[in-house]
Order: structure tokens, then C-alpha cells, then sequence
């Protein structure tokens, strides 16, 4: 019998592996981390509900490898404002603007100010998300302010007057300032110098 049960399970093949389980604690990319999952409807609340059930793959950045995409073609997303039914994002290489007045569920693209075209965006291997935040005056979506955090870019204020085809209008980069203690006027002079505008 227990012959007849060794030959039956050698003719059957190897077992199946159970199925394994993404483990999601290290940092990087992991196959089976892609596509995104949604947040589970338990951890809303009453007076916040997502207007969709799954994450469109424009906005899902979950697919892209470190260690064969570049940082700079894939749209991590890290601020948003909101003016008028207009979206701004901050997206660690420009700004993407979506229209949420027709459709609030479904926005839709309408322009992207990428890192070409800014006057000085240093492209480095070493520095991953340059642009962090994204800010515009309130009730105003003409304009909106990029803060860079790293690669010297500084400060970038957007004009998007022309939704599809937003432009820089300014870029203030920030030089290093000593940090050894300063007393007085000379604390004053060096941060006054630590801002310089383009050309």
C-alpha cells in the first residue's frame, strides 16, 4: 500500500507551493506589490468616501523599478492643491494639473510642467524627488508655487493661466549657507545671499 502510494505521488508531479504572501516590509520594488490596491472601505469615514473603487493606472506609480526606470519619468505623487475644480500636483519632477469640474470621480489631465522645462533642474542618480510640495493662492488657479527640496532647484512659481501648457515664470535656486554660528549683520548678509535669481 504505502508503495502504490509513493508511486502515485512521484506519477502526479512535485506538489504545489502554497501560495505565498507579498511581504511588503523592506524598501523598494517587489513584483508582487503592483497594481495598487485601494484603501479598504473600513478606514474611511462618513464624510470622506473615494469617488472610485480601483486606482487607474495613470495614477498608480506601484509598477516602477528603481533599479531599471529613471526617478524622473515616473509620477510619484507628494502635494496637491485644489482651486476651482483645477489639481495640482506635485510630482518629485514637475506638476500635473487635472480639471475636477466636469467629472470630480473621474478627473481628467490637462497639462504637465515637466523637468525640461524649468531654466536649472540638475538631473542626478542620486536625488529622487526633488519637488515636494505645491501651493496656490486661494481661489486663484492661474499660478502655483513648487518647492524643491533638493538639487539646488529652489523655489518655482508656475504660470497656469494656459492649463495644457503650464510655464515657468520664475525659479529661485538656493545656494548652501555655512552653518557655523553667525552674530548680527553677517547672519543677515549670508542669508540674503542664500536666494539668487536665474541669469
Amino acid at each position: 500500500m504505502a508503495l502504490s502510494l509513493a508511486a502515485a505521488a512521484a506519477a502526479a508531479g512535485p506538489a504545489p507551493a502554497a501560495a505565498q504572501a507579498c511581504d511588503r516590509s523592506g524598501c523598494g520594488w517587489i513584483s508582487c506589490g503592483t497594481p495598487a490596491s485601494p484603501v479598504p472601505a473600513a478606514n474611511w469615514t462618513s464624510s470622506l468616501q473615494p469617488a472610485e473603487t480601483s486606482i487607474p493606472p495613470s495614477r498608480d506609480v506601484t509598477a516602477f523599478n528603481e533599479y531599471t526606470g529613471q526617478y524622473a519619468n515616473n509620477p510619484y505623487f507628494f502635494s496637491i492643491d485644489i482651486q476651482n475644480g483645477f489639481v495640482f500636483t506635485a510630482m518629485g519632477y514637475g506638476l500635473q494639473i487635472w480639471d475636477t469640474r466636469a467629472t470630480p470621480g473621474n478627473p481628467t489631465q490637462v497639462g504637465t510642467l515637466g523637468h525640461g522645462d524649468f531654466p536649472f533642474f540638475p538631473i542626478n542618480g542620486e536625488i529622487y524627488f526633488p519637488i515636494g510640495s505645491v501651493s496656490a493662492p486661494a481661489g486663484v488657479d492661474t499660478m502655483a508655487g513648487l518647492g524643491a527640496t533638493y538639487g539646488n532647484i529652489g523655489l518655482a512659481i508656475a504660470d497656469t493661466s494656459v492649463k495644457s501648457k503650464p510655464r515657468v515664470a520664475y525659479q529661485g535656486q538656493v545656494r548652501k549657507v555655512p552653518i557655523e554660528p553667525r552674530s548680527g549683520e553677517d547672519a543677515v548678509d549670508a542669508l540674503r545671499g542664500a536666494l539668487t535669481e536665474p541669469g
